[in-house]
């Protein structure tokens, strides 16, 4: 009998992690494992609650209770003021009262979850800061744990320790992610890499010409597009910013009097008028909105809100842009490789594990906003450029990127985790 398996996801909003779980989850039921799934936010996107999707999928869901206590909180602010000038000392001692008062109760609720549905392995869906109740859970009912890591951050030593001493395994999206980790202290024989995955007859992508119209966008002129949750981290500023600088070798100071950007080039290139288009939402818009119509470009910038179907709207674009300044794996871009589309991204892990620099695409350094503004002329200028990275692209994804080699690979690795505890219990 497949083994029976306990999803757990600690975040609190959809995003792209949340679309592989539900991939991989579907992938195995399909294959014969049990699955569940545990979430502590039953957040909604893609129309949808993510219960529903599960429930939807044919996964049993299930949503444990947030532990809330006030006077955690007046704690957090007491140390915060009383530490504020000891940054390090501050995060050891925060992070020590977060798993003692938060923690280690929804550790024992997740555990007795996890005895109740009788599973033999519990799946953490992030980063080891993220999963330190999986960790505990599983240290405390004698279950493996395997955690899925699909970013990167920096791990105190209570982390790092509590995950090499009760993970079984830690699956990184990329090598980028999994170098990051043993520099963070992570023991080496626990990380491997599983790519992620993207199955072509899921993802119904539109013509050129549908998703335009879908968008409300004209026929003609180059468009520049992205698609994220429009949060701090995904840096979409430097985008607006890359596509309102003037073409290069002109006055800036007279290309932006009154607030408005040259760009001649770029709207020379196709006959049109460039446009630039943000698909998603969150606390960001608002403030992204503010600077297009300061940049003076409001009005070349479609901010279209969250999209149930934004995959399919790539081929609207002709570049695909990612600025953020972290990333695991992006999906994003596998779906802007399969709509043969060339993708701008910044230099930083993931990205870099994706694009390769002038084959199918082009990456530059994080926040360096004029390199990004000269590879966005360089490629709104050359339409046989653009055809030849993003048919480069869309054949590297489908070679080595299928969801079914992903949940393979991730099945192999859940089979041995289970047989060896099964060995030594």
């Amino acid at each position: 009998m497949k083994p029976h398996i306990l999803f757990v996801d600690t975040g609190k909003e959809w995003g792209g992690g949340t679309n592989s779980l539900l991939l991989l989850a579907a992938g195995l039921k399909a294959r014969g494992y049990r699955v569940d799934a545990a979430f502590f936010h039953d957040y909604v996107g893609q129309g949808q609650s993510v219960g529903a999707a599960f429930r939807q999928a044919g996964i049993d869901f299930h949503r444990l209770p947030v532990m809330r206590r006030k006077w955690h909180k007046v704690l957090r602010e007491l140390l915060r003021a009383a530490l504020f000038f000891n940054r390090r000392g501050r995060a050891v001692l925060l992070g020590r009262l977060d798993r003692t008062l938060r923690v280690g109760p929804a550790a024992r609720q997740l555990a007795d979850l996890a005895r109740e549905r009788d599973v033999d392995l519990l799946y953490g869906n992030n980063q080891p800061s993220s999963n330190q109740e999986v960790l505990q859970a599983g240290r405390r009912i004698g279950l493996p744990v395997i955690l899925h890591v699909r970013k990167t951050t920096h791990l105190q030593a209570a982390e790092r320790d509590i995950a090499n001493a009760h993970a079984a395994r830690v699956i990184c999206v990329s090598e980028s992610v999994r170098r990051h980790y043993l520099a963070e202290g992570l023991s080496a024989e626990r990380c491997l890499v599983v790519a992620n995955g993207i199955d072509p007859a899921t993802c119904h992508m539109l013509d050129r010409e549908a998703a335009r119209l879908a968008l409300g966008l004209p026929e003609q002129g180059f468009v520049v597009g992205t698609i994220c949750s429009l949060l701090p981290l995904k840096c979409v500023e430097q985008l607006l910013e890359a596509f309102a600088r003037p073409e290069v070798g002109s006055d800036e100071a007279t290309a932006l009097q009154g607030g408005r950007a040259g760009n001649a080039l770029l709207a020379a290139a196709d006959g049109g008028t460039p446009r630039c288009v943000v698909i998603g939402d969150g606390p960001e818009r608002e403030r992204l909105e503010a600077l297009a119509r300061t940049l003076g470009i409001a009005d070349r910038c479609l901010f279209a809100g969250f999209r149930k179907d934004a995959a399919a709207l790539l081929p609207a674009f002709d570049v695909f842009a990612l600025p953020s300044r972290q990333e695991g794996m992006p999906r994003s871009v596998l779906e802007a490789m399969l709509a043969a589309r060339p993708t701008l991204a910044a230099d930083v892990a993931g990205c870099r594990d994706l694009v390769r620099h002038g084959e199918t695409g082009f990456l530059y350094p994080h926040g360096d906003v004029g390199t990004l503004a000269e590879r966005l002329r360089q490629l709104a200028a050359d339409p046989a450029l653009r055809q030849r990275l993003g048919e480069a692209a869309r054949a590297i994804v489908l070679a080595e990127y299928s969801l079914a080699a992903h949940v393979d690979r991730v099945a192999a690795v859940i089979d041995e985790v289970v047989g060896q505890a099964a060995a030594t219990s």
